[in-house]
């Protein structure tokens, strides 16, 4: 087998005594000033070419439209009267590129509040595949705060139909890499913006070739697992990966015999079962390639073996 991320306010106690409603502290009616992070389009999102000869899963998707999110903390912050605390509020910031054949480089931008962000901070990126703008019936969605119900807290992004083929593993694409503030102003010193310093992504989910020929429903702990969350803690990001017990993958119209199927992440043995048998995972790690024998290319290389139920 191939194993291939306060200033203190004064004011708090004036609004324990004087207001009988939650108290935003931090007004974000500031100026918003653009983000932008840059990269080569020769970076792909996954590079598995030395399995596969289509093995490069490069940027881009049907819309030619792809979107990553800066996960920022404190982007509101209030005193809560029934918490008799301070509540912090992190958010993500959609950052969009157009993937343009005609140039070498893919240009993410995007607006966030000036005084959210300075020099040399340090942030985290966040990638949730081709839907990660969680349009209406798409695999991803958006979880907003229940105080401020305009700020997106979080994603959540399921598993759980997946038809094998390569050309669908965009979907279920996690990844994440930690970013560097670097600020930029103008000759008076004033703030214009901010850039993005980062070096490469690294991939959250893996992937299995199995054979599904004639297979429907894909079962076992590994399939079960078909839920990833982010979201916001109160303090920071958090990611998380939930079992749904005795749940299977729908696999329907699945492309038979070399299958490639989207696996999240766990640090324990897990198993993916189907009328042809089981495969046992040790522990299932994330940015890894399952296949069973490795050949030269695609059509010397054989799924992942089933054996006894």
């Amino acid at each position: 087998m191939k194993k291939v991320c306060l200033v203190m306010i004064s004011a708090i106690l004036l609004f324990t005594q004087c207001k009988k409603e939650d108290a935003e502290l931090v007004d974000n009616s500031t100026d918003f000033v653009p983000v932008t992070f840059e990269m080569s389009k020769d970076v792909s999102k996954s590079d598995f070419t030395n399995i596969l000869p289509s093995g490069n899963i490069n940027w881009g998707n049907d819309n030619n439209i792809e979107y990553i999110y800066l996960g920022v903390s404190n982007s509101h912050l209030y005193y809560s009267i029934e918490l008799a605390e301070t509540v912090r509020v992190g958010e993500l910031f959609e950052l969009s590129a157009e993937v343009v054949e005609s140039t070498d480089r893919l240009v993410f931008s995007g607006m966030v509040p000036q005084n959210l962000l300075w020099d040399a901070k340090r942030c985290t990126l966040y990638y949730f595949g081709n839907n990660g703008n969680a349009l209406e019936g798409t695999n991803v969605t958006n979880i907003y705060d229940e105080k401020f119900t305009d700020c997106v807290i979080g994603k959540q992004v399921s598993f759980a139909k997946q038809t094998g083929d390569i050309r669908d593993l965009g979907d279920y694409h996690l990844a994440s890499i930690p970013v560097r503030i670097n600020t930029l102003e103008d000759e008076e010193n004033n703030i214009i913006g901010f850039d993005l310093i980062a070096e490469s992504f690294n991939n959250t989910m893996s992937i299995a070739m199995l054979d599904l020929e004639g297979e429907t429903a894909l079962g076992g702990t590994a399939a079960a697992l078909q839920t990833y969350t982010l979201i916001w803690d109160g303090a920071k990001f958090v990611e998380s990966c939930e079992m749904l017990e005795g749940e299977t993958m729908d696999v329907t119209g699945n492309v038979g015999k070399k299958s490639l199927i989207a696996l999240l992440p766990i640090e324990e043995s897990v198993t993916l079962e189907c009328s042809k048998g089981r495969y046992t995972f040790p522990i299932l790690p994330s940015n890894t390639l399952f296949v069973g024998n490795v050949g030269y290319g695609y059509d010397e290389t054989n799924p992942l073996p089933w054996g006894d139920q």
